[in-house]
């Protein structure tokens, strides 16, 4: 869905549906509830798939060197490790120091403002992606030359133009991302 929409379209679907998800939590009907659950679980979907895609895309785009994109996946995994401790830690305060209230069918304040906060975040990094990726069916699909430090211009153009042999990457070819 990512080629056909765009991942800049589909990324922010995950801010948006995430955040609705976070507020059919106010409400005490299963209906609703299960509604915001389906919901979650398609953002947390594209959470785990179209950022990654995006970045190989890219990556595969700018022509830069296999081996940088393992090392931009290992940061990017301590990074998610240090925000999700990060995200706990505010979690915890916010729900400390917010009280609890109920009108009606409708919850407010203590574990729900857990999602409250979220949802704040979520529009903020909808606006991110908004207003500062660029939409990749928008740009050339002919990728920059890339010349390593090791190679001469004309054998970098070799290396791009021949058939990937199997490496990290082999699941990631040109030609299906």
């Amino acid at each position: 869905a990512s080629d056909w929409i765009g991942r800049k379209n589909v990324s922010f679907m995950y801010f948006v549906l995430y955040a609705i998800a976070c507020l059919t939590l106010h409400f005490k009907e299963y209906g609703v509830l299960f509604v915001g659950r389906i919901l979650g679980g398609t953002a947390t979907a594209l959470l785990y798939t179209v950022f990654d895609a995006w970045l190989v895309k890219r990556f595969n785009w700018k022509c830069l060197p296999p081996q940088w994109l393992g090392s931009i996946f290992k940061r990017a995994g301590l990074i998610h490790g240090i925000a999700a401790i990060s995200a706990g830690l505010l979690g915890q305060l916010v729900v400390m120091s917010t009280p609890s209230t109920t009108y009606g069918g409708f919850a407010l304040g203590k574990e729900i403002a857990v999602f409250e906060t979220a949802a704040c975040i979520l529009i903020l990094g909808g606006v991110f992606v908004c207003v500062l990726w660029e939409d990749e069916r928008k740009e050339s699909e002919t990728p920059r030359l890339y010349i390593s430090e090791n190679k001469g211009i004309s054998e970098s153009k070799e290396s791009i133009s021949q058939p990937a042999r199997p490496s990290s990457l082999s699941a990631f070819s040109r030609e299906t991302v």
